[in-house]
């Protein structure tokens, strides 16, 4: 950024990414939730001006336009010109919900100039909200109840089952096959010492899909050990997902 109002400067830019992190984040509001989502308003009246309506921007939120998608939650379109206009917008399709954001679209204009024929963000965000709603789902991999890995434990009865501290969820493509899937742990050797109580974080789990971090979650003790006697620490995997421990 080079000024505080966002407008064109040749100095001035972003990406997708960033806008999605930052609309994300924003979104945590929930002043700005409302009023990213607002469909019109209506300003009162002031000692400087009589009462003015106000219809959003976002032709998609709009029953009574041809761009309109009821996928749509909320979104903000902008152009900096007529060949160059980006737009973010959130939706929702049954639990999923997603956060778009598009750029660079190009419109265009009748032959007279006067109207629009064709905007480009509106387009190319249907297409984008198609490729996500027809090639990508959400998929539960583990739940909290599956033991994972047993440790022995060091002065325990008995050794420890770790399970993960929640359901995990991830989005995948849905030609994937969950075999694909890469789990790894972390753990602090020195928290395996008897006594341990039933769910006490004993480490952290990573779901990897490629290069990329699907999820994380917490590692918690499924019984709890009493202090007796002492036993070597050593890890095993308790192999109920098939999937290969680095």
């Amino acid at each position: 950024f080079t000024n505080a109002h966002g407008l064109n400067d040749d100095a001035q830019y972003s990406t997708a990414r960033d806008l999605a992190i930052i609309t994300k984040a924003a979104l945590e509001n929930s002043m700005f939730q409302e009023l990213f989502g607002m469909t019109e308003c209506t300003i009162e009246a002031t000692n400087k001006s009589e009462a003015r309506s106000y219809s959003t921007t976002n032709n998609m939120m709009r029953e009574d336009l041809s761009n309109y998608d009821s996928r749509v939650t909320g979104g903000k379109p902008a152009a900096a010109t007529n060949t160059d206009r980006s737009m973010i917008c959130t939706a929702q399709v049954g639990t999923a919900r997603y956060l778009c954001v598009v750029m660079n679209c190009k419109g265009e204009v009748s032959e007279n100039g006067l109207s629009i024929v064709r905007y480009g963000i509106f387009e190319e965000m249907s297409a984008l909200l198609n490729y996500a709603q027809e090639g990508f789902e959400v998929r539960q991999i583990l739940d909290d109840s599956q033991a994972l890995y047993h440790y022995d434990v060091y002065g325990g009865e008995n050794g420890v089952v770790l399970r993960r501290s929640r359901d995990v969820s991830v989005v995948l493509p849905k030609d994937c096959d969950v075999a694909s899937l890469h789990f790894s742990h972390t753990v602090d050797m020195a928290a395996f010492t008897a006594p341990l109580a039933q769910s006490q974080k004993l480490g952290q789990l990573t779901i990897s899909y490629g290069s990329l971090i699907m999820g994380t979650c917490d590692l918690l003790a499924m019984n709890e050990v009493a202090e007796n006697g002492t036993s070597i620490l050593d890890a095993e995997r308790v192999d109920q997902t098939g999937q290969e421990e680095t």
